[in-house]
């Protein structure tokens, strides 16, 4: 048997904010509202064929990026607060990366650095056959100016 966790706060209106059972009360345009806690038991409605489309392509992103996660620290390095340089290097890639439907990633869109790029010299690319590809760099430590 599960416990149930009660968390009530009170304001000086009489009216409180909090989940009691399976009952969440807030306070909302000067109202005091309930609301029930979802059943986590309830069937769930099957996805649909854009969601699934959706998840194939961010799992398909998602694994395309991982390779280049070296790179990514350094091109994308000084994201926002609640961004890795990975999540900020996916959030920047995912609209516009994918061709139509087509869940092959469009290399030619593939944008792996952010802001200035001053650190990264002697870039190259490496055709290593059978489609693989070998990227290299240098990283100057004492670049001048701001990165991102």
């Amino acid at each position: 048997m599960t416990s149930s966790l009660n968390i009530c706060s009170g304001s000086t209106a009489g009216m409180f904010s909090g989940r009691i059972g399976s009952k969440v009360y807030y306070v909302r345009n000067g109202k005091q509202m309930v609301k029930d806690l979802p059943d986590p038991l309830a069937p769930k409605r099957p996805p649909t064929v854009a969601q699934i489309q959706h998840r194939k392509k961010f799992r398909s992103l998602q694994e395309f990026l991982k390779p280049f996660s070296p790179v990514l620290e350094i091109g994308f390095k000084n994201p926002p607060r609640q961004f890795t340089p990975q999540s900020k290097a996916f959030s920047v890639n995912f609209p516009k990366i994918f061709k139509d439907t087509e869940l092959k990633v469009s290399s030619a869109d593939l944008q792996l650095s952010d802001g200035y790029a001053a650190q990264l010299y002697n870039l190259q690319l490496e055709d290593r056959g059978d489609g693989l590809f070998g990227l290299s760099w240098n990283e100057c430590r004492d670049s001048i100016g701001r990165y991102n």
